[in-house]
């Protein structure tokens, strides 16, 4: 891979300065969106829709914002700022389906970088779940997606098939007991960057009313619950996406991918039985962005480990 050269704003803050800004930015983000009902996602920061991911129960709507710390680039002095938001909403269509669609959005504080992306990034969703039944051991969801910069989701003639994603996971369920079960299958997607198709193994444990334990591979969540509306979770979990993206110009094109590793740990305060607020404070690791330039190259960025807080909103049909 060659390492390309990118020319990002210099920031020349201190680390509790640039503490302040996201926090006042998410404030503001709050204030806007609380009265409307729409933030909430799960107590993740995904960058892209986790299909293989259990389905909230009940559904719902999700909505949340993250603010990232700004990181410092490998090999320059550069650093980058970055937000992002989720948007998911899903019906049950009764007996075992339910449908829904999802919204990833990121915005890169940057300029003149050799990604060839104007720094809005979305990605949108339908999604389709063939959910578990008594007797029906097997979940099935696919989410076809489309991915890309504003500059090509705002105009369908600039869409090219490197813009669509097709997304999919099957599971089964082998229980156990009451208490304890496991999980297996294979998943499709782009959560570690490009696209992947790769095994799921997870264990599913609950010990007692308070705790629920899920190591697996690749994600791993443990909850515990100390009162009803409080609880607490720690998950561990691959955070990536990819995008087609073209410059401002409209002539050079490329697919930017991003990957890490995120750990969260999340408070959840239920204001009522269908409302539950989501803080979070979580980190990615190894972070990095890749892209295939039009020319063939290969560029990165890497980001190493970056910083981020969070809020969602859970609303409950």
């Amino acid at each position: 891979m060659t390492t390309a050269k990118f020319v990002l704003r210099s920031v020349r803050q201190t680390r509790g300065q640039r503490a302040a800004r996201n926090a006042g930015r998410l404030l503001v983000r709050l204030s806007g969106a609380s009265a409307v009902l729409v933030p909430f996602a799960s107590a993740h920061a995904d960058s892209a829709y986790g299909v293989c991911r259990e389905p909230a129960d009940p559904p719902g709507l999700h909505a949340g914002f993250a603010a990232y710390d700004t990181a410092d680039t490998a090999g320059n002095a550069a650093r980058l700022d970055r937000e992002s938001w989720s948007l998911d909403v899903e019906f049950d269509l009764g007996g075992a389906w339910r449908t829904g669609g999802a919204y990833r959005g990121t915005l890169l504080d940057e300029e003149d970088v050799g990604l060839q992306t104007n720094g809005y990034l979305h990605s949108f969703y339908y999604v389709l779940h063939r959910v578990r039944s008594p007797g029906q051991p097997l979940r099935v969801s696919i989410a076809p997606a489309l991915s890309a910069s504003s500059n090509v989701t705002s105009d369908p003639g600039e869409i090219e098939a490197d813009a669509l994603q097709l997304n999919f996971a099957a599971l089964w369920r082998f229980g156990a007991g009451m208490d304890f079960s496991w999980r297996a299958g294979l998943c499709a997607d782009h959560r570690f960057g490009r696209y992947r198709l790769y095994p799921v193994v997870a264990a599913d444990w609950r010990p007692n009313a308070r705790w629920q334990l899920s190591p697996g591979i690749p994600d791993t969540i443990i909850a515990y619950r100390p009162a009803e509306q409080l609880g607490v979770v720690l998950a561990v979990y691959p955070n990536g996406n990819e995008w087609f993206v073209k410059d401002k110009s409209l002539t050079r094109s490329s697919r930017v991918e991003y990957r890490a590793w995120a750990a969260d740990i999340s408070l959840e305060w239920r204001t009522s039985e269908n409302i539950a607020l989501t803080a979070t404070l979580g980190r990615d690791f190894e972070a990095e962005y890749r892209a295939d330039l039009q020319d063939g190259t290969r560029a990165g960025l890497e980001l190493g480990s970056t910083d981020r807080v969070g809020i969602a909103l859970r609303w409950n049909f």
